[in-house]
């Protein structure tokens, strides 16, 4: 019964699209009205019964719904509605198991929202976990509703078709033989190959073409009688005419889209429109046939069939109309014949042209990521915060505002750590910059600094380095010593910062092409000679020292500009998805960390996270926002589906914790959500941390997880589909 449900999800996603494509005809017709002709005026409604009947459309960067944010749909809502619902109820968080692992540090807790390899359980199938879902009992309401109306207006329909059938039976065939002469010059001058039966009766005043696959013409036993052959020439060239341009295909497909799109009152508005337009077109090729000479005669023609029938019991039927609105459309045929010009009716190559771009407008769905064109390296992707951490030094070098200088020599066991950029909050310029350099040897606990920066004068700088002393040092009694000395023809300030002749705290300071330096080496015991070797070494950066300085291990490396997205792309393995917007949400930091917790295995792969905050967000105090996380998949996510279960490491030291996920279904792909977690139940045993729940999915072997705190993000539905809808970036040199 699901299946059912599913599909009333999809009709109304239907038909909200072909209510906007209905809306857009109608707006163009009425602005261009005096431009389009006829044929096209019809023609475009074909768009409409397309988008009614075809239930899967490609996607464009050129589609309306682009314009419109038609990103959501009916069917996501209701399947994670059950899901949603069936993990909260039969999954109690008593379930949740873990086993004992190693502390891990709460830096890392930014990553520990991925999962890995688990026990394998029984694989639960998608059906059996649609069954589970339980539907809101208005769409139950609404679906049987709209089974009850589709039903019975398709069971007209083939009524209708059925009593048409006995119909003709009941008729009589004409045999006059001068109508029969009438309809085979018409038939001679349609080029119409086909014998067409015409038949006469009593049963409707108004002639009509009936019969899909074996067509045939009724005309009422009196217009035989009483009208000339001209007349009747009009009337069977009218009918004829809607033959020849296939009208009666086009009236059982809107009949079709009618009785399943039944609810949309403005799907019959569509409809009533699209008859008016295509009794005009069928008009006009009749006019294009004759000539405009016969212009007058054929419009006379109506007037004469109005003025004989129209005291008839079925006022309602007069000359081809069958709705209440039928003089009103006899008076816009009669004005478009008046002002017919010869060759209107055909389609120019402009005309082909404009309606292809309507098309490529109207038949396809929104795709795509708010970046529609290709990322350059100098475009700007998330705001800068006043802290920017970096792992390369040609980063460092690019972002600074400022040209500064590097060592191109290090001590013995000294490599590059990270670099960093910071300006104060009164500026928009990076005019200071902090190089760390570690000991491999022994870790992070053996470091020097070097920073550069415009510090308005060396005096000023030993101003800062001696504020900046005191305040780490606090209270303590320090004895800080200030020397002048001479380094290859550089003048150095030296600053020891003593406690009982012990030195803790060593800076040399200079100053060079408008730029300030100061080497400080709190935490490492540099040699006496290695000090000027270092500063000797001092220039600006070229190629071999910028390809040296990079470190593949930092654990955050902040994404910027387009240049950090491609080089994290690098990192990643694949062009990762990174919309600058998503439905209300921008993108507020985006930064490459490390899979740490994603399992133990591959601990070291690289993740792009970024997170997304709404314009609401900080109203009340509670952050609206959710995290995208995107890494390389290593087959973790078939893990995840095999074993209805995700892992996360625990920051609070507790272990694995073992997650239950169940399988939905968006877009066509297929979406593995996780019920709702704490990674650290043993440092918030008050349930002060709000619970997160996060959704699974696999593309173009990249694994996503996006990741929402409880009671934060209301439609998180629609912000899944949305990003599965957005495809990965593309670069640009």
């Amino acid at each position: 019964m699901n299946v059912v449900y599913s599909g009333f999800s999809a009709l109304m996603e239907s038909t909200i699209a072909a209510s906007i494509v209905i809306l857009l005809i109608l707006l163009i017709q009425s602005v261009f009205r005096k431009a389009l002709s006829a044929r096209i005026r019809h023609l475009l409604w074909l768009l409409v019964i397309i988008r009614l009947l075809v239930p899967v459309f490609p996607e464009s960067s050129l589609s309306i719904f682009h314009v419109l944010d038609y990103s959501r749909t009916f069917q996501e809502k209701l399947w994670h509605q059950s899901e949603r619902a069936e993990l909260e109820t039969i999954v109690p968080s008593q379930q949740l198991s873990k086993s004992p692992l190693p502390q891990a540090s709460i830096t890392e807790e930014i990553n520990a929202i991925s999962p890995e390899e688990g026990e394998l359980l029984p694989p639960k199938s998608f059906t059996e976990t649609a069954a589970a879902g339980t539907v809101p009992l208005v769409l139950r309401i609404a679906t049987i509703i709209w089974c009850i109306g589709m039903i019975v207006l398709l069971l007209n329909l083939l009524l209708f078709m059925g009593w048409m059938a006995r119909l003709r039976k009941q008729l009589l065939p004409v045999s006059d033989s001068g109508v029969l002469a009438v309809l085979d010059e018409v038939r001679r001058h349609y080029k119409i190959a086909r014998n067409i039966p015409l038949y006469t009766g009593h049963s409707t005043p108004s002639p009509y073409l009936s019969g899909l696959l074996r067509p045939w013409i009724y005309i009422p036993e009196r217009a035989i009688r009483e009208m000339n052959s001209a007349e009747l020439y009009h009337i069977l060239a009218h009918e004829l005419a809607h033959y020849k341009r296939k009208d009666m295909l086009w009236n059982y497909l809107g009949s079709l889209a009618a009785a399943i799109h039944w609810p949309n009152p403005l799907i019959w508005v569509g409809m009533r429109r699209m008859k008016g337009d295509r009794e005009l077109a069928c008009d006009a090729y009749v006019l294009e046939k004759a000539g405009e000479e016969e212009a007058v005669a054929y419009g006379m023609t109506m007037i004469s069939f109005l003025q004989r029938y129209s005291a008839t019991a079925e006022p309602r039927g007069l000359l081809y109309f069958s709705n209440p609105r039928g003089r009103q459309e006899l008076i816009r045929r009669i004005t478009m014949i008046k002002y017919y010009k010869k060759g209107s009716y055909r389609i120019s190559m402009i005309t082909v042209l404009l309606i292809i771009l309507l098309s490529a407008m109207t038949l396809t769905n929104a795709s795509g990521s708010p970046i529609s064109e290709p990322v350059k390296a100098n475009d700007k992707l998330a705001e800068a915060a006043d802290f920017i951490r970096y792992n390369r030094l040609d980063r460092i070098v690019k972002a600074a505002d400022f040209t500064f200088e590097a060592p191109s020599v290090l001590p013995p066991g000294f490599q590059f750590a990270e670099g960093t950029l910071m300006r104060t909050k009164t500026s928009e310029l990076f005019e200071r910059v902090t190089l760390t350099f570690v000991d491999k040897r022994k870790g992070q606990q053996q470091q020097f600094l070097l920073e550069a920066g415009t510090f308005k004068g060396p005096e000023k700088m030993t101003d800062i380095t001696i504020d900046n002393i005191k305040e780490l040092y606090g209270k303590t009694t320090l004895e800080i010593e200030q020397k002048d000395l001479t380094i290859q023809g550089l003048k150095v300030r030296r600053i020891n910062a003593s406690i009982r002749g012990d030195i803790k705290d060593s800076s040399y300071l200079w100053e060079r092409g408008g730029v300030s330096y100061r080497l400080n080496s709190r935490t490492a015991k540099l040699l006496e000679q290695e000090i000027p070797a270092l500063i000797a070494s001092m220039k600006l950066p070229d190629d071999k020292v910028k390809s040296s300085y990079i470190n593949k291990d930092l654990l955050t490396v902040d994404v910027i500009q387009g240049e950090d997205l491609k080089l994290a792309a690098a990192e990643i393995g694949a062009a990762p998805k990174f919309p600058l917007q998503v439905s209300d949400f921008t993108v507020k930091y985006s930064f490459m960390t490390k899979k740490l917790n994603f399992s133990a295995k591959n601990a070291s792969a690289r993740v792009l996270l970024s997170q997304y905050e709404s314009k609401a967000s900080g109203n009340g105090g509670n952050t609206q926002g959710f995290t995208l996380l995107q890494v390389k998949d290593d087959g973790q996510f078939e893990t995840f589906k095999a074993n209805r279960q995700a892992i996360f490491n625990r920051i609070d030291g507790g272990g694995e914790l073992i997650v239950p996920v169940s399988l939905a279904s968006m877009n066509g792909m297929e979406v593995l959500i996780t019920a709702p977690y704490n990674i650290s139940p043993d440092l918030d045993p008050g349930k002060m941390v709000t619970e997160r729940t996060s959704y699974f999915w696999l593309d173009s072997g990249v694994c996503y997880q996006v990741v929402f705190n409880t009671g934060q993000v209301k439609d998180r539905e629609s912000v899944v589909a949305a990003l599965i809808k957005i495809p990965p970036i593309q670069f640009k040199e």
